[in-house]
C-alpha cells in the first residue's frame, strides 16, 4: 500500500522493491494531481488498484460521469 505521499516518493519504494508484490495500492488526492501530475502517472502505470474519490477521479480524467471516469482511470487507459 503506498500511502498519501508525494509521486516521487511512492515512485522510489516502487523502485526499490526487487521482488513484485501480488498487488500494488495506491492512494492519492487532488493536490498531487495539480502540481505532480506526470509523476503520478508514471506511478499509476505501475500499481494495480488506485484508491481517489468522486473529484479526484474527475479530475484525473477529465470526466464528468464517474462511470467514465473509472474506466479512464485504469492505468492503461489514462492518456486516451
Amino acid at each position: 500500500m503506498l500511502g498519501n505521499l508525494a509521486p516521487s516518493v511512492q515512485l522510489s519504494v516502487i523502485n526499490q522493491l526487487t521482488k513484485k508484490p501480488k498487488l500494488i495500492v495506491l492512494d492519492t488526492m487532488n493536490f498531487w494531481m495539480d502540481i505532480a501530475l506526470p509523476e503520478l502517472e508514471e506511478v499509476i502505470s505501475k500499481i494495480d488498484v488506485l484508491l481517489v474519490n468522486d473529484s479526484e477521479a474527475r479530475q484525473l480524467t477529465a470526466e464528468f460521469s464517474l462511470v467514465k471516469a473509472a474506466k479512464r482511470s485504469l492505468p492503461w487507459d489514462l492518456n486516451t
